[in-house]
């Protein structure tokens, strides 16, 4: 017999969660173009969240090397999976977006 934890408390299955309800509380908020940073072990950089200029109504997450140069980019039909996409990328979107320096 099996000693394992289950399911809903394995630490895997908890950050899901934490990703889900963070997805939700962004679009909530509202969506606009948006940078994440991307931790070191990730290859670093920043991931960029923006309106696709290619596509009128689509997103995409752009990703910049730790040099700021793009390495490249992803589209998506709306924020969310633009947000989803950049989690996946490995932008650290449970924690706060880079302040924007545009004014």
């Amino acid at each position: 017999m099996s000693t394992s934890q289950p399911l809903t408390q394995h630490p895997a299955f908890l950050r899901a969660q934490a990703v889900m309800a963070r997805l939700a509380q962004l679009e909530a908020a509202g969506a606009k173009p948006c940078a994440w940073p991307r931790p070191a072990e990730r290859g670093g950089g920043t991931v960029l969240v923006s309106e696709d200029p290619s596509k009128p109504g689509g997103w995409r997450a752009t990703s910049f090397g730790a040099d700021g140069a793009p390495t490249g980019h992803s589209e998506a039909p709306s924020f969310r999976e633009a947000l989803r996409t950049a989690h996946h990328l490995g932008a650290n979107i449970l924690g706060e977006p880079i302040p924007s320096q545009s004014t």
